[in-house]
């Protein structure tokens, strides 16, 4: 049931993404890696849509039955979900040669949910526990990129104008992105 409600979340923060972090890690290799109005446009943007998708993955489970193991799973990791919508962050620290405020910050996180995943299972909590550890975990990695990224970024507002491009752009983008990403959580899916 965990590795049900997992897959379920891996296919879907896959589709989160749908070709935002590459829009943007083509407009930062184009110009200026610091320009608030490009980062905050594109991360206004995967935020709608990741919020979107979070809906879509709460409506999945509540007609699918959410007194299913595998459905309350789903509805804990929604949040995180929801979250990856600041993940273009990685991009902003990336070009601007700051790779160890994702590193660090991910490697404590993700040592911490790995030890906490480990005590909970041994002590016998069951997989809500454990769903809520993973999405606490995204989450957190989520809060790190976007404290961290929006650091490097000069204060610049998004345009409308710029947003209606980048959804022309990362139509074909996201399906590609979309189907790169799902080829690596598939097997969990199987």
């Amino acid at each position: 049931n965990l590795n049900a409600g997992l897959a379920v979340f891996y296919l879907a923060t896959a589709l989160c993404d749908w070709g935002f972090g590459l829009s943007l890690a083509r407009r930062l290799g184009q110009g200026d890696s610091r320009d608030g109005s490009i980062v905050r446009s594109i991360a206004r943007l995967q935020s709608i849509w990741s919020g979107f998708i979070a809906c879509l993955v709460i409506i999945y489970a509540v007609v699918s039955g959410v007194e299913q193991p595998r459905m309350r799973v789903i509805l804990i990791l929604t949040p995180a979900i929801a979250a990856t919508g600041v993940s273009v962050y990685r991009q902003v620290l990336i070009a601007n040669n700051k790779t160890q405020e994702i590193i660090f910050p991910g490697l404590i996180i993700n040592f911490t949910s790995a030890a906490a995943t480990v005590v909970l299972a041994l002590s016998g909590f069951g997989i809500t526990a454990l769903a809520t550890v993973v999405s606490a975990a995204a989450i957190l990695s989520s809060l790190a990129l976007l404290r961290y990224g929006r650091r490097q970024i000069g204060s610049g507002r998004g345009s409308g104008r710029l947003r209606r491009r980048v959804r022309r752009e990362v139509m074909p983008l996201g399906f590609q992105s979309f189907l790169s990403s799902a080829y690596f959580t598939i097997d969990v899916v199987i």
